[in-house]
C-alpha cells in the first residue's frame, strides 16, 4: 500500500476537474480525497497499490477538457489519507 499527496496548480475551478479526479480514483479502486487548497490549487491524497497509483498519475496529467494544469507535485507520505473510500472534501469558510 502506497500513500501520496499531490498538489495540482492551474485553471481547475469550473472545469470538472474534481469530478474527473473522483471518477478516476473510483475506477482504479483508490481511497483518499481531493480538496481546495487555494484559488487554482487542489490537494489530492490517494492510497492504493503501486500500479493503480501510477495509472492515476498518468491519467491525471491529461485532465478533463478546459482544464489547464500548470504543475503537479507528487509527494510520498507516511501519513494515511484516513479514508476508506475516495471523496470530495470542501473547505468551510
Amino acid at each position: 500500500m502506497r500513500t501520496v499527496r499531490i498538489v495540482v496548480e492551474g485553471v481547475l475551478r469550473g472545469t470538472g476537474f474534481k469530478a474527473h479526479v473522483y471518477l478516476l480514483a473510483k475506477k482504479l479502486g483508490l481511497s483518499g480525497y481531493i480538496m481546495d487548497v487555494d484559488e487554482g490549487k487542489e490537494l489530492i491524497c490517494i492510497e492504493g497499490e503501486e500500479r493503480q497509483i501510477s495509472k492515476f498519475l498518468e491519467n491525471l496529467r491529461k485532465g478533463p477538457p478546459f482544464t489547464l494544469i500548470n504543475s503537479i507535485m507528487v509527494l510520498e507520505s507516511s501519513e494515511s489519507c484516513s479514508s476508506s473510500t475516495f471523496n470530495v472534501r470542501y473547505r468551510e469558510f
